[in-house]
């Protein structure tokens, strides 16, 4: 348990996972619960209706994922400018 709580010390999140290192608490919608996994982040093209860019991360928050995203989906579509929409 020492060693536990030493590594929970050294994590910048201040938490860590015994089954899969890299997964991150995520909120849920009860309060001070959450379920242990990853954020995937998905974007989509709005005339074909099909997926052009996602990722994977253990981010717990979306703040910073649209610009990262539009960027991905605007090279994988080739396009010059594209309107990004999040929820």
């Amino acid at each position: 348990m020492q060693g536990i709580a030493t590594q929970l010390k050294e994590t910048p999140e201040g938490q860590i996972s015994l089954t899969d290192p890299d997964a991150r608490s995520m909120a849920t919608y009860g309060k001070g619960t959450g379920l242990v996994g990853y954020n995937v982040q998905t974007a989509v093209d709005t005339v074909t209706h099909l997926i052009v860019a996602h990722d994977v991360t253990n981010i717990v928050h979306d703040r910073a994922q649209l610009a990262p995203m539009a960027k991905m989906a605007k090279a994988a579509l080739q396009a010059e400018s594209l309107n990004a929409i999040a929820d």
